[in-house]
């Protein structure tokens, strides 16, 4: 019986590749940057009913999530707030008596500029030798339709799992996971989640807390011709990375995670610099934003207290910094967050692999955040990311999935809901 269930479902998830690949096509070509996901939303939901299955499309509250302590504003969100950027949720019911299951991903996607560095169209969803170009085909498109698939394959066969299954299509996870945060206001949660990332279907089950700062170092302003009575906001500047490039040599020494191969992960980066405002005049003031990165385990709060301490030490060891204190803001945060081991669905997941051809496979941790914290945290639902594509491809230009590699997560969703959560009889 089950030989033959595996059969049914393998044989309609080749069946259904050409709607793989036109659904892959369809949502590339709605540019669904942040603010802009309303159309791929829309496409997505309208597929999720023609499955049959129960689907809530809703635009969150914006004063219920920014109440919430995880909630992080970024620029342009009180201009934006949820107004046709809706959440996504679709749910094939169970038979009971199984567990539940959710297939998570997001539609939001970064800024295809600079156009030029683009050899094929970044919405046009190209297909060239198996792979679809554009910008969201790896990150991570492919992997809601992937899960759409594999829960389309279920009903293509008449297979009903026993336990729940949602896929859950979200915003604003380029942008502090918010719009995760906003599912589990809503109350979603199951016993299980995948987050559909492109890990190249390497088992993620830790990731990386993100925390961004600014930091004003105050200087003064002089003309060129009084040089010597002016104080460089950039010279002081370089006190200020000098202090984090050691805080970062410091906390690689000491801070450890197990599926993190280089220790942890705890990349300390200066993204941006502006100061001054003239070209010929002593620059008054520099302005540093900076990401910390920080362990499963760790918390903001511990990573912000390391930051102001070392700041405060290299503001004592300097006369100008003593007197002119260095202005310190938290800009935005994602919690780091892992999953155990031994816990069960990481078994089952381990066996699903196995059977589909990947070997034993090794947990591994990924140094930047996603919206597995947010199911965990606040969903209180156990998650890894684990999804087609590559992750060096995400972000770049020539962003591309193989479409192989889609039929792959398929097959691997689909045969992990069988065993996760039961089938009916």
């Amino acid at each position: 019986m089950a030989t033959s269930v595996n059969s049914k479902l393998q044989q309609a998830v080749t069946d259904l590749a050409d709607k793989r690949a036109e659904l892959l096509v369809a949502l590339v070509r709605c540019p669904s940057l942040l603010g802009q996901e309303g159309d791929a939303q829309r496409l997505m939901a309208e597929r999720l009913v023609d499955l049959g299955l129960e689907v809530d499309v809703w635009e969150p509250d914006v004063d219920e999530v920014r109440r919430h302590p995880a909630f992080c504003a970024y620029p342009g969100f009180e201009e934006l707030g949820y107004r046709d950027r809706p959440m996504v949720v679709g749910r094939l019911a169970g038979a009971g008596g199984g567990r539940s299951l959710i297939l998570q991903g997001h539609m939001d996607v970064v800024s295809a500029e600079p156009r030029a560095a683009w050899a094929h169209d970044p919405w046009g969803g190209e297909q060239v030798d198996g792979k679809v170009y554009g910008r969201g085909s790896a990150d991570m498109k492919g992997g809601l339709v992937a899960a759409l698939s594999a829960v389309e394959a279920l009903v293509a066969s008449g297979i009903r799992p026993r336990g729940d299954v949602l896929i859950q299509s979200v915003i604003d996870e380029e942008a502090y996971s918010n719009g995760a945060l906003a599912c589990a206001l809503r109350g979603y949660r199951a016993d299980a989640a995948i987050v559909g990332e492109p890990t190249g279907m390497e088992v993620i089950a830790a990731h990386a807390g993100v925390s961004h700062f600014r930091i004003t170092v105050e200087g003064r302003s002089a003309h060129p011709a009084h040089k010597t009575e002016g104080v460089c906001a950039i010279e002081k500047s370089m006190l200020v990375y000098r202090a984090l490039m050691d805080l970062e040599a410091d906390r690689r020494a000491r801070v450890r995670h197990p599926l993190f191969p280089n220790g942890s992960p705890v990349e300390i980066v200066v993204g941006t610099m502006h100061a001054g405002s003239w070209r010929s005049s002593v620059a008054g003031e520099a302005v540093l934003e900076t990401r910390l990165g920080f362990a499963p385990g760790e918390t903001i709060e511990q990573v912000q207290a390391e930051l102001v301490e070392r700041l405060r030490v290299v503001s004592h060891a300097d006369p100008w910094l003593r007197d002119h204190p260095l202005g310190l803001e938290r800009i935005g945060y994602t919690a780091s967050a892992d999953l155990p081991i031994e816990h069960p669905f990481v078994g089952v997941v381990r066996g699903v692999a196995r059977a589909g051809g990947l070997g034993e496979i090794e947990l591994q941790g990924h140094g930047a955040g996603n919206d597995m914290q947010s199911l965990i945290h606040h969903a209180q639902t156990p998650a890894i990311v684990w999804g087609p594509g590559a992750s060096d491809a995400a972000h770049v230009a020539n962003e591309f999935v193989e479409l192989a590699d889609v039929e792959r997560a398929t097959r691997l969703y689909a045969e992990t809901i069988a065993a996760w959560c039961g089938l009916a009889t």
